[in-house]
């Protein structure tokens, strides 16, 4: 049975490269095993894997731009228990002798630095909100837009829209929903929210995305609907992804 989860956040010395994963004990991806980190554990995600606190966790690849993902590993026959860094969700290349693991957690990588994060339970969130989406043409053809997520996984994010009329004569319905449910057409019935002409929706909004980290945005506004959306953090439902 699963216990409890680690907490995990940029390192205070070295926050751009090294994160901290705090104690915890969870059972492993096939629900066998009980993986147990015993105390907080320091890994340069910049680096390529090398066992303990402070060193590397990079599976086979350099680190870039985008998300990763932390996998908390273990070695059964001797008990070691670590944190691996990967691009996959579900497969990383393991070291020798580690054949247990568990997906824990994701982060972001601006291409210099870890971007700013705190993970609890399920949700990861940002220190300073992402814009996603900045001051774009909403109109009713809907557009899938990318956010400050993982791929591959749906995720569940928390984020704060601003829709408006660029030129501020008009009004419009605003839809933003997971790509998932299919196709539409901009309406009263399939909005959530609404500006009136000369203002400015600025809303706090839960939404999904798709596999690929998007929504579908559309406006019943067709002359000059604009959006934006900021990204608070996301949320990744650990009983379907493991």
């Amino acid at each position: 049975m699963e216990s409890f989860w680690p907490t995990c956040s940029n390192n205070a010395t070295y926050p751009d490269t090294h994160i901290d994963i705090s104690q915890g004990s969870f059972l492993d991806s096939a629900g066998e095993t009980t993986i147990e980190i015993p105390a907080t554990i320091t890994k340069n995600v910049t680096s390529l894997w090398g066992s303990g606190t402070n060193g590397g966790s990079l599976d086979i690849r350099s680190i870039g731009v985008g998300h990763y993902w932390l996998h908390a590993i273990s070695n059964v026959d001797t008990g070691a228990v670590d944190i691996l860094t990967s691009l996959s969700l579900y497969h990383p290349f393991m070291p020798a002798g580690f054949t247990k693991r568990r997906l824990l957690f994701g982060f972001g990588f601006n291409g210099t630095s870890v971007i700013p994060f705190y993970n609890f339970g399920e949700w990861h969130q940002f220190r300073t909100r992402i814009n996603s989406v900045l001051n774009v043409a909403n109109n009713n053809t809907p557009v899938l837009r990318p956010l400050a997520v993982p791929v591959g996984a749906k995720m569940s994010v928390s984020a704060v829209i601003e829709a408006k009329a660029s030129g501020g004569a008009s009004a419009g319905y605003v839809t933003i929903r997971d790509p998932d449910l299919g196709g539409y057409v901009p309406s009263t019935q399939s909005a959530s929210w609404l500006y009136q002409a000369g203002q400015v929706a600025n809303v706090p909004v839960a939404l999904t995305t798709d596999n690929l980290g998007r929504v579908s945005c559309g406006d019943t506004n067709n002359g000059d609907g604009a959006l934006s959306i900021s990204v608070n953090g996301w949320r990744l439902d650990r009983s379907i992804y493991r």
